[in-house]
């Protein structure tokens, strides 16, 4: 009998495979529909911690089926849960970090993105096209053919 005809808990490995699928599939279309009406108006706040929930829900999903921790030992999974928090927290204490100390007097600090805009403008300003590379392109439906 081939691995593939194999049931795993009630359902053929192609049936846990396509329901699979179609879940990351409508996980995934939800994080697209995000950034539009009526979540576009939503605060970023909300709409990074909706994506991230999102985001760890597909993980988890994914780790589970397709690395087979769904059906391995539990230790297993105890082990590779154990390091995915240490590394979270790793990175949630560098995080804070740089969030928390501020930078040295001397350290090289970038001029705000007006002001590189603005240069941008002033160098291109004597091109045939004026200021072409800063305009928002139409969308797609009224652009017309020729």
């Amino acid at each position: 009998m081939h691995e593939e005809d194999k049931e795993v808990r009630g359902l053929s490995q192609v049936a846990k495979y396509t329901i699979t699928a179609l879940a990351l599939g409508l996980l995934t279309a939800i994080e697209v529909l995000v950034l539009y009406p009526p979540l576009a108006a939503a605060g970023d706040n909300f709409k990074i911690a909706l994506l991230a929930f999102l985001s760890i829900g597909k993980f988890v999903v994914v780790v589970a089926l397709f690395m087979h921790l769904w059906s391995d030992s539990p230790l297993f999974t105890g082990i590779f849960v154990l390091g995915m928090i240490l590394g979270a927290g790793t990175l949630v204490g560098l995080v804070a970090c740089f969030t928390y100390y501020p930078l040295p007097e001397n350290a090289v600090k970038h001029p705000p993105m007006e002001e590189i805009y603005e240069e941008r403008r002033q160098r291109h300003s004597g091109e045939a096209d004026g200021d072409h590379a800063y305009r928002i392109p139409p969308p797609m439906g009224l652009v017309i053919s020729a």
